[in-house]
């Protein structure tokens, strides 16, 4: 007769731990107590292998309620930070915003020390830029948390005060383009005229006259505007001079959106069409075929991990990711009615449509190597009844920067992207506005169809 092996009393506790952790996931207000007051209790061997079935079954939803419950560590005796690995508190941790990482810090010196880390800052970064946590950057803690504190400062101006109103008087017909990089500002119409401007000292650096303009692009430091036309033109020009260095005429119809990268660029147009064109050697490098509409957005990965992904979307009512060097589909996503506007900041995209926007998170998939693919996640959209009115929104309709977007429909609306949230209507009611919109840190510039321009400045809130 075979012996029978019977289970010890520590392999009963873990079968029993892993039960509760099934309900936990269900119900983990009610059971992380006990869960915690087992574990406090339990064998180190035992322990180990709770920790182990914390991190198999525990997603981020139930993390973020563990970490909440460090703050009342005294309710049952446990400090739990202390009993956990470094590495696992710092993975709670990661979810915390910055008032929460202080109050951490204050508790005791272990405390602090794990929550001081590079990797604990790196993700408040993020957090505050509406964007999933990425550990690119290679900056010292002290600098994280002082760009936090600078950001945190930014976050309460934008959502508590009212934002200093300015006008620019660049053009005499509708403004239909407008780009924004730190403080400078480029605009295009249909009077003819691409106009520059230094917001900071709020002058008019440059002007000079193209074709009837639908949208631009620029890259300051090369001192370069790329422009596409409703006559079908891209061209390249010299930011300062107004002196044309380069023109194609590929497009059959007029070229909707377009974005430079380095000795590239990319047009998205009426017809359908979606090229890469070489404009320092002046000639196509590809054509990108798989929408059956109008291109009416494209945007280029900003990240280390979507720099090789171009991203566009189309009144054919798809989403497409492609490598902008193969130019091969990578992943589509269908919303099953035509796409007005699209924008791209770190890992979070908007989408427009006629009747909301919607946030998704770019996200790399590994999971068939060597092959990358991507994937969106966390798709989410602005509350319906806050965005009523957005029929009357066309292409540039909103725009997005650093965790805050910006849109224009029926009102002018200012959002927070995570956790999405509207914040304060700048303009009410519809108005001669031409709906092309730019944001950066500090300002939300709005083009209007008289050819005026209005700047609302948010930098000198206090």
């Amino acid at each position: 007769m075979a012996a029978q092996h019977l289970p010890s009393p520590e392999d009963s506790m873990c079968d029993n731990i892993n039960i509760s952790l099934q309900s936990f996931q269900e119900d983990y207000t009610t059971e992380l107590a006990h869960l915690m007051s087992v574990f406090y209790t339990a064998p180190t061997l035992v322990k180990e292998q709770i920790l182990s079935l914390f991190l198999d079954c525990c997603g981020p939803k139930e993390l973020r309620f563990l970490h909440a419950q460090l703050m009342h560590r005294g309710s049952h005796g446990i400090d739990m930070l202390r009993l956990l690995p470094i590495e696992i508190g710092q993975r709670i941790l990661i979810f915390s915003d910055l008032a929460t990482l202080g109050k951490v810090q204050q508790t005791c010196r272990f405390w602090n020390s794990v929550a001081n880390t590079n990797v604990i800052w790196q993700s408040a970064l993020h957090i505050l830029q509406g964007a999933a946590y990425s550990p690119t950057t290679k900056m010292t803690v002290p600098e994280l948390k002082r760009i936090c504190k600078m950001m945190r400062q930014r976050d309460l101006s934008w959502q508590r005060c009212r934002p200093v109103r300015w006008d620019i008087f660049p053009h005499s017909d509708k403004v239909t383009a407008l780009r924004i990089h730190h403080d400078i500002l480029v605009s295009g119409s249909y009077d003819r005229l691409c106009t520059v401007w230094n917001l900071q000292t709020r002058k008019q650096i440059s002007s000079f006259e193209i074709s009837a303009v639908c949208c631009v692009d620029f890259l300051y430091k090369q001192g370069i505007i790329a422009t596409g036309s409703f006559n079908r033109e891209v061209a390249i020009w010299n930011m300062t001079t107004g002196e044309r260095i380069q023109m194609s005429t590929h497009h059959t119809n007029s070229v909707l959106s377009i974005c430079l990268d380095n000795d590239c660029v990319y047009t998205g147009g009426a017809d359908s069409g979606l090229y890469c064109w070489d404009w320092k050697q002046g000639h196509l490098t590809g054509v990108i075929a798989g929408h059956h509409g109008k291109i009416s957005s494209i945007a280029i990965g900003q990240t280390s991990c979507l720099k090789d992904f171009l991203f566009s979307c189309s009144y054919d009512g798809t989403l497409t990711v492609w490598n902008k060097k193969t130019f091969q589909s990578l992943a589509t996503l269908n919303f099953g009615q035509p796409l007005k506007c699209l924008d791209l900041f770190l890992n979070v995209m908007a989408i427009a449509t006629d009747q909301t926007i919607t946030l998704v998170d770019v996200e790399i998939d590994l999971t068939h190597k060597p092959h990358i693919g991507v994937v969106f996640n966390n798709r989410r959209e602005l509350q319906l009844e806050m965005t009523a009115g957005i029929t009357a929104a066309h292409y540039g309709c909103i725009a997005m920067n650093r965790g805050y977007l910006v849109s224009y429909a029926h009102d002018l609306t200012l959002w927070r992207v995570s956790p999405p949230a509207m914040l304060q209507n700048l303009l009410e009611g519809c108005g001669p506005y031409s709906g092309t919109l730019a944001i950066d840190d500090g300002r939300v510039v709005v083009g209007r169809s008289d050819g005026q321009i209005q700047v609302f400045d948010f930098s000198s809130c206090n």
